[in-house]
């Protein structure tokens, strides 16, 4: 146990040794990762959910897969884990809660269970168990084959449980073990929110206070080198109102280098910096939250160097800006993990023993109630869950969290399962008083929240009247608020209903601190629930209606987007008291106000009236007139208008086909096409003759849609969401652009997004994506950027024909040309555009002998009058890349800027609408959020911006604008797609409205396009044998390792340096070397994982300052250890980034002289500055090697294999770790 003052503190020694020298030439890693496994707020969840949003998602049984896969990854890294829990993790769910009421015989809780299985090293207690009674808490604890942790809880004078654990490691060949210490705090704010009868005897001193004594003291006495802190303390997303916070304050005063808190959404890392003080030293925290339920697991990484000094602590690795190179993440818990079996053969038999009573039928649901839409109105299920608890609380309001509750009852009978699986969390109901202001800032923080679309903070409420006003400025969106009729009154107290998670679980609004529990009944949601449908032998019913209300009332509707855009032009307009009622059938006067005002028509009033029910005096009157006029009302050919009539579907399509075309006459068809039509639908016979032409032209304009049941219903009435969209469909079309880059005929998955570590990217995956934008955008354009012809074996064996065959059952309308799609030459694309199904642009490439443009200037697809123009230029001019003499020969490069220029141009006197520019530049962001030079100096150079620019980018793409230029740069290999959703003024043909994102492309998300997976296999048979051909042998393997030195990389860069005479040095990046040769046979197929894409090889002349530099920017590790051959060098990572290079030596072993000039190889990418190494744009070109880095090492195996000799390397100490002192 950590002592407890600071009495006990002795004065600490530095020992202080002459600086030495000493290499530590070794086969193991020099650095290694620490990496923090955490999960948090799990509330029981023990299974994936079986319904709602996080349907086959989260559960223990998952995480427990997450982490074996984690550990196995990080034991390939030679680097070390440890597993912890932050608290609230022991009840919520249907099983856990069950299983505490009434647990198996001779068997731990299954939560316990499942932890003690899948080696916990450490929990700690959150507010929610600490709700729990004691003799459940000390349970728990005795089932527990892990350390519960408190620091700051006393039972009477004693700790109420371990207020630390220490976790030590034995790193290899380091000076000292690697010791890490875990503390764990409860929320102080929510204490006041545990029942008195489940603390009794317990106190909690100020955390604080105790954080700070305890981190002082396990690192200066018990010599933590790390400290892990455990809460379920919330994160404040509000960077002001942070600094505040108790979470915030403790971190800034303590020593803790990672904090896992408590929140309903996952927080992947933030990283904390803070400066130097009087009270505390300059130092940072990684903070990271895994969400709740298991949805989402944190990994916390941590770069350690071996330390090498008896006295010294390990440190991190520092980056580029010197801070700690301490990273964190969410890996997400979703449809793609698969369920543990080792985690399932524990928990079966808990399933077994509860699945009698789960299955029992207790009642029966006359109706199904409904959560959908619960955050922004009252809803059949809300209600009913609001009713059971004011009725258990015996209040006068109740308050619950939409959210928590998990799927619908379904119509017909209901079952224990059904009751328990409704709930997401614990359901103890409590009674509390609050007073009317305080009600009043709970449900201001809630529409804070909904109108900041932070849904799960929602609430919903019984026993209260009040308008939520989104609309409304922060603290004055709850409108007439009233309890019983009568407005609240601040200072009344009054007795409000609600459950544990609402005051002591994650996701808690800021509101409810301080608030006291007046009452616990010691009754769940759950079980009264389950009595109250028991007790209704006749079967319950659904209540809709409530006391509330939300404006806007479409912000959750299908047809939120047009509603909120025509709204926003005044096209459209709610009701006085700010509701539009999406779902209320329109009549033919509002309708025909909607379609005259949409197309700008003016009103026209004449003096005598077309109409007997149209009036003069009638609202509506100067806009039927004018509609009247306009010829859009031949159906109204009698006396009557009928305004207040309910306006039938084939009606409306007759008047807005009318204004759409700007013609009175029918559009005209031929007999056989309007029949044709007609048997698409069951009821297409019941269209009348006057609207089928109408009708006709407004499906195939895609207007309107057919309805699933293959109807089209032309006499039904239209409500008010179904016009909206059929206006904003006709006057404001949307044109969706899909862009992906890079994708070097990639077909699988081979990345994790970096965020929630899910994989991402393939032609496989992005083809599914496309087909999804395709399926909801009629107007849909896909367009990839460049660099889609080489880098797998198949492409290379088909010279780069089975990307035409790819792309074009994609469905890609648009290519771009960059620098590695010309590495067959010039046949592969002009076989592309010869054949018609992709156009490729590229306005700044020559044909040398007929002296025009090799591929189109522009793409252009019409609209209507609408033109969309996609043209594009190579960048060659600006970017200077390395092109074969054969394609020298055949092709002038122009400049890039002035080519782009003349083509939008171009697009422009054409009338185009949306200005489209593809550029084969890389583009990238720096650290600051800035744009890559080449790239800003060609937009500077654009005389005339294009609505969106394309570019490419190498890792996982981006969005962003500059100067008035909105950027997509999709991700390399697939992992993204940069999106652009233009809206489009159909009668002013003006863009209103451009959306730019970046989306990764997540493998779990879809399936991948099986046609296209068959393209990849089918071509790749046809060379099978050749593939599988044996060429070497090798007795240990080659490995390549980002760390480090690596059997690999010597052997690729001994093969670089051999393949062009008089090199001095070669260098390659290990980003550039995917897969491993194995032990035994290597065969053809081994080397194109190897180096799966064709790189070129360039001879350098270099100063040595260069070659120093560029070993310097390996020894940041920033994208792995440069890999060299021809020389030697050594470093230590406790200098400063930039100045860790010690020595560098020939291998004659003469130094490295920076005014010396070099001989360098390395690759064409690699010359261009891949990964940081910029040092070799500095560098003049000698020579380029005819071969390719991949074929020289075909040759080289060939070559040993012929003389008997096997394909093996050694460490040899090219790269050398050592400590200066």
């Amino acid at each position: 146990m950590v002592k407890k003052s600071f009495a006990a503190l002795i004065t600490f020694f530095l020992i202080i040794g002459a600086l030495f020298f000493a290499p530590l030439n070794t086969n193991a890693l020099d650095i290694f990762p620490f990496v923090v496994i955490a999960t948090n707020n799990l509330n029981g969840q023990i299974l994936p959910f079986s319904y709602g949003d996080y349907k086959d998602e989260g559960g223990l049984v998952k995480v427990a897969t997450v982490v074996d896969n984690i550990r196995k990854e990080v034991e390939v890294r030679e680097g070390y884990t440890m597993l912890v829990d932050g608290g609230n993790s022991l009840s919520g769910s249907d099983i856990a809660n069950y299983l505490t009421k009434r647990p198996l015989p001779n068997k731990p809780h299954p939560v316990i269970a499942l932890m003690n299985n899948m080696g916990y090293d450490a929990a700690g207690y959150g507010t929610l168990d600490f709700s729990l009674t004691s003799a459940v808490r000390d349970a728990r604890k005795r089932e527990s084959q892990f350390t519960w942790v408190s620091t700051n809880a006393y039972l009477g004078n004693n700790l109420y449980a371990s207020d630390h654990r220490m976790l030590v490691y034995d790193v290899p060949e380091s000076a000292h073990v690697l010791k890490i210490a875990v503390l764990s705090l409860p929320d102080p704010t929510k204490v006041t929110a545990i029942p008195a009868d489940s603390i009794k005897g317990i106190t909690f001193s100020d955390p604080a206070e105790e954080v700070i004594k305890a981190s002082d003291i396990l690192k200066e006495i018990e010599r933590a080198d790390f400290i892990v802190l455990l809460t379920d303390m919330e994160w404040e997303k509000d960077p002001v109102k942070r600094k505040d916070s108790t979470l915030y304050k403790i971190l800034e005063r303590s020593r803790i280098d990672v904090c896992i808190c408590g929140s309903d959404e996952p927080i992947p890392g933030v990283q904390l910096f803070f400066p130097d003080s009087p009270e505390f030293k300059e130092h940072d925290v990684l903070v990271s939250s895994p969400g709740k339920y298991g949805l989402g697991v944190s990994r916390v990484e941590l770069m350690l160097e071996k330390c090498k000094c008896p006295v010294k602590p390990y440190e991190v690795m520092k980056r580029e800006d010197e801070t700690r190179q301490i990273s964190g993440k969410v890996v997400k818990v979703g449809r793609a993990i698969e369920v543990s079996k080792e985690a399932m053969t524990v928990v079966q038999p808990y399933l077994d023993g509860i699945k009698p009573q789960f299955n029992e039928v207790i009642g029966f649901a006359n109706d199904t109630f409904t959560m959908s839409g619960a955050v922004y109105k009252p809803t059949s299920l809300s209600n009913l869950a609001l009713k059971i608890i004011q009725d258990t609380a015996k209040s006068q309001i109740s308050i619950i969290k939409p959210k928590e509750l998990m799927h619908n009852l379904n119509k017909g009978p209901l079952t224990y399962s059904d009751i328990y699986s409704l709930i997401s969390s614990d359901d103890t109901i409590y009674t509390v008083s609050m007073n009317g202001a305080k009600i009043k800032n709970i449900l201001e923080e809630s529409a804070n929240n909904l109108a900041a679309g932070n849904l799960t903070y929602a609430l919903s409420t019984s026993g209260l009247n009040y308008i939520v006003d989104l609309r409304s400025a922060p603290g004055s969106r709850i409108k007439d608020l009233k309890v019983a009729g009568k407005a609240i009154n601040n200072n009344t107290n009054y007795t409000v209903g609600l459950t544990a998670s609402l005051v002591a679980g994650a996701g808690r609004l800021q509101n409810f601190s301080g608030v006291k529990i007046q009452t616990n009944t010691r009754k769940t949601l759950r079980d009264q629930l389950i009595e109250y449908v028991s007790n209704n032998k006749n079967g319950i019913k659904p209540i809709t209606s409530g006391g509330w209300f939300t404006v806007p009332d479409y912000y959750d509707h299908w047809a939120n987007e047009a509603v909120s855009f025509l709204q926003e032009k005044k096209v459209i307009s709610g009701y006085t008291d700010g509701r539009f009622l999406p779902d209320k059938t329109i009549s033919r006067a509002e309708y025909t106000k909607i379609a005259v005002s949409a197309y700008d028509i003016p009103e026209y009033k004449p003096e005598k009236q077309s109409y007997q029910d149209v009036n003069k005096k009638d609202w509506f009157y100067g806009y039927v007139e004018a509609a009247k006029r306009k010829g859009m009302l031949p159906f109204a050919d009698g006396p009557n208008f009928y305004p207040n009539n309910p306006i039938n579907r084939e009606e409306s399509m007759i008047e807005l086909v009318t204004v759409f075309r700007d013609d009175s006459n029918p559009p005209q068809f031929k007999e056989e096409e309007l029949n044709s039509f007609k048997t698409k639908f069951k009821d297409g016979n019941t269209i009348s003759d006057l609207a089928l032409p109408y009708v006709l032209y407004a499906y195939n304009e895609g207007l309107i849609k057919g309805y699933p049941d293959e109807t089209i219903r032309p006499k039904g009435s239209i409500t008010r969401a179904e016009t909206a969209t059929i206006i904003f469909r006709a006057h404001y079309p949307t044109i969706f652009l899909a862009a992906t880059g890079n994708i070097q005929s990639n077909l699988y998955s081979s990345y994790k997004d970096p965020i929630e570590d899910r994989p991402i990217g393939g032609l496989g995956i992005i083809s599914s994506y496309l087909n999804q934008y395709k399926t909801a955008y009629p107007n849909f354009i896909a367009v990839d950027a460049g660099n889609y012809l080489v880098g797998s074996a198949v492409s290379f064996l088909t010279k780069g024909t089975i990307i035409e065959e790819v792309y074009s059952e994609i469905g890609y309308n648009v290519l771009g040309v960059s620098v590695n799609d010309l590495f067959y030459g010039l046949e592969p694309l002009v076989n592309i555009k010869n054949n018609g199904n992709i156009s490729i642009v590229s306005s700044d490439l020559i044909d040398k002998e007929e002296k025009k443009t090799i591929f189109s200037d522009a793409y252009i697809k019409e609209l209507g009058k609408i033109k969309i123009g996609i043209t594009g230029v190579s960048g060659f001019s600006i970017e200077k890349p390395y092109l074969h003499n054969d394609v020298l020969e055949s092709i002038e490069i122009l400049d890039s800027i002035a080519s782009a220029n003349q083509a939008i141009s171009k697009l422009r006197n054409e009338k185009a609408s949306v200005l489209v520019l593809i550029t084969g530049l890389e583009a990238s962001l720096n650290l600051k959020g800035e744009l890559s030079p080449e790239l800003v100096t060609f937009i500077n150079g654009l005389t005339i911006k294009p609505d969106v620019l394309i570019a490419l980018n190498g890792q996982y793409g981006f969005s962003t604008s500059y100067k008035g230029v909105n950027i997509i740069a999709p991700g390399s290999y697939g992992n993204s797609v940069g999106t652009s959703k233009f809206i489009v003024n159909a009668v002013t043909e003006k863009v209103e409205k451009i959306n730019i994102s970046n989306v990764y492309t997540y493998a779990d998300d879809y399936k991948p396009n099986e046609l296209i997976i068959d393209k990849f296999e089918n071509a790749t048979k046809a060379y099978e044998s050749e593939l599988n051909k044996v060429i070497g042998k090798s007795n240990n393997g080659l490995t390549i390792s980002s760390a480090g030195e690596s059997t690999l990389g010597n052997l690729v860069t001994d093969v670089m340096r051999e393949s062009i005479e008089g090199a001095d040095f070669a260098f390659i990046s290990p980003s550039l070397i995917k897969g491993n040769i194995p032990k035994g046979d290597i065969r053809i197929r081994d080397i194109y994982g190897v180096l799966p894409k064709d790189e070129d090889v360039v001879l350098l002349e270099m100063s040595g300052s260069d070659v120093i530099a560029i070993l310097e920017q390996g020894a940041t590790f920033f994208t792995g250890m440069i890999q060299v051959s021809g020389l030697k060098f050594q470093y230590d990572n406790y200098r400063f980034l930039y100045d860790r290079v010690i020595s560098a030596v020939t291998l004659s072993g003469e130094e490295i002289k920076p005014d010396k000039i070099y001989k360098v190889v390395t690759t064409e990418s690699m010359r261009r500055g891949l990964d940081g190494y910029v040092a070799f744009i500095n560098g003049k070109v000698l020579q380029y090697s005819e071969l390719s880095l991949r074929e020289h090492l075909f040759n080289y195996i060939d070559t040993e294999n012929k003389a008997g000799r096997t394909i093996d390397r050694e460490i040899e100490g090219r790269i050398v770790l050592v400590y200066t002192g």
